[in-house]
């Protein structure tokens, strides 16, 4: 029975949560996943833990670092999983790209690193992106993973980048490492 743990993404750049107005995304992104991931195999869902594993100070953090799968493999024991999914926001940036008002060409990019609770080895790490274009700025702040927020443009690429991350952690569970016949 594979339990799936999670701890909080930080945002590699910290500043585009103060320019959001999106609130709730470093354990929402986490959260959205592990319910997806949930539907997908059938697990009892899971909240991701308000702890942190990754703090990207200079750029993305080395997921093969012996502190970081120290870290996991200590992280899995005391939330007795049997698998970390650990993750940064690379991402949520926005510019403008056209001549008409509020029209902007906004981000939404994550990378995930899925680890073994026993060994804290890295087995997966994976990134998606996806752009929206048009009106994705929120006049009044928004939670992440709303129905505000998936009805919006924004929401939409974000729900495709969410679902493109929990199919690779199920194709993970689904045939887990040790288990191939061929390695």
């Amino acid at each position: 029975d594979a339990r799936m743990g999670a701890v909080h993404f930080p945002l590699l750049q910290p500043h585009q949560q103060l320019t959001s107005s999106l609130n709730g995304i470093e354990p929402g992104v986490p959260n959205e996943i592990l319910h997806r991931l949930s539907i997908r195999t059938g697990t009892p869902p899971r909240r991701a833990e308000h702890r942190r594993l990754l703090e990207p100070l200079n750029g993305l953090p080395n997921p093969h670092a012996p502190e970081i799968r120290e870290r996991s493999r200590r992280l899995a024991q005391e939330m007795e999983v049997n698998y970390l999914l650990a993750g940064v926001i690379i991402d949520i940036g926005y510019e403008n790209v056209g001549l008409i008002r509020n029209t902007y060409l906004r981000r939404s990019e994550v990378e995930i690193y899925v680890f073994a609770g026993d060994t804290g080895e890295l087995l997966l790490q994976r990134r998606a992106a996806r752009e929206a274009k048009g009106d994705v700025l929120y006049p009044t702040p928004v939670a992440f993973g709303s129905r505000r927020f998936y009805e919006s443009r924004y929401g939409e690429a974000f729900d495709w980048v969410l679902d493109r991350l929990s199919q690779e952690i199920s194709g993970l569970l689904a045939c887990p490492p040790g288990d191939r016949a061929f390695d």
